[in-house]
């Protein structure tokens, strides 16, 4: 398990405006009618509560959202999963003593990042595989801004080509032995 402790830039106030309760709804209706396959409600099971406390979840994701900053494209290295970064979403709302939502999925945090409209992320064909976004650890890049304004009025952050991937399997050397007969 690994703990991280964060200060300075992480949790640092930022200019970052927060979108209305309707405008958020709007914003996660948006999103979902041009992604449904990030849509839980269409699987089945789906109850009120399961919307109720998605829509907190996206409340709270897309406020952490807002105080994380973005660089220049996605991560080149491919260095961090969704789950990584869903995982950082929830640590900085527990610094930030923001204790209201108990779990952010990747799914959320996918909504939340294409909401945002300021932070580059690869298409959507085969989420959630091959995802790779555009935020950064620790600081430095840009802050976020309200470009989530854009997206209300259905102007999405075109998705960025992936970086390729990291092999499967690497070359393995050809070793040879020398000596007891090899």
């Amino acid at each position: 398990m690994t703990v991280r402790i964060l200060t300075g830039p992480a949790v640092e106030k930022s200019n970052f405006v927060m979108p209305s309760d309707a405008e958020l709804r709007q914003l996660m209706r948006a999103v979902l009618t041009r992604y449904p396959v990030l849509d839980g409600a269409r699987r089945e099971g789906w109850t009120e509560r399961d919307a109720y406390e998605r829509e907190r979840a996206v409340k709270f994701c897309f406020y952490a959202l807002g105080h994380f900053t973005r660089i220049e494209g996605v991560e080149k290295k491919r260095q961090h999963a969704m789950s990584f970064w869903a995982s950082e979403v929830e640590q900085w709302l527990h610094a930030a003593d923001v204790w209201g939502v108990s779990d952010i999925g990747v799914s959320t945090f996918t909504i939340c990042c294409v909401a945002h409209g300021d932070i580059a992320h690869t298409p959507l064909d085969e989420w959630p595989r091959n995802m790779v976004f555009g935020l950064q650890v620790g600081g430095g890049g840009k802050r976020g801004t309200d470009s989530w304004r854009k997206v209300l009025r259905g102007e999405f952050q075109k998705p960025e080509v992936p970086p390729k991937a990291v092999p499967e399997s690497y070359p393995v050397p050809k070793v040879q032995f020398y000596g007891d007969g090899y």
